[in-house]
């Protein structure tokens, strides 16, 4: 909701109050750094779309109805499912996407970029190492192999 949302001089505070691994609802923040390409920074993307919007309380991302006006509703699961999956469509990608397909392409790409484990778990929430490795093994598998190490 926007008043989950926290803007200050660093970024952005989002606090999530229940999750799936979550279910007692003790919380959590995820910081949302502001980043030098304002066509990547979510930061300013959201206070965009809530400007834009005209949202000021209530759920921050909502759907539209059938007559594509903006709806009081929150999005839900299922919602973003269906973006991603559109999207995907659209962009003629191959395989089988879902709102999950986001959560694992961050891990993938964080990995890549030598992100320490640390720092994706923060982001992700993940609270086991040996799940988030599911998704960095695939990700570094060229990465310092013996074998390559021994070639000259």
């Amino acid at each position: 909701t926007v008043e989950d949302l926290k803007f200050c001089r660093e970024g952005l505070r989002i606090t999530i109050r229940r999750s799936k691994t979550d279910q007692d609802g003790e919380g959590a923040e995820i910081a949302v750094p502001f980043v030098a390409n304002t066509s990547l920074c979510a930061v300013r993307a959201v206070r965009q779309w809530l400007e834009a919007a005209g949202i000021t309380t209530g759920p921050a991302f909502r759907t539209f109805s059938l007559q594509r006006e903006l709806s009081d509703r929150a999005l839900d699961g299922q919602d973003v499912a269906n973006l991603v999956q559109k999207l995907a469509h659209n962009a003629r990608l191959d395989g089988d996407f879902a709102a999950h397909s986001l959560r694992a392409g961050f891990v993938t790409v964080a990995a890549q970029a030598k992100v320490s484990l640390d720092a994706i778990a923060r982001t992700t929430r993940h609270k086991s190492l040996s799940v988030l490795m599911g998704y960095v093994r695939p990700a570094q598998a060229f990465d310092d192999v013996a074998l390559t190490s021994m070639i000259a």
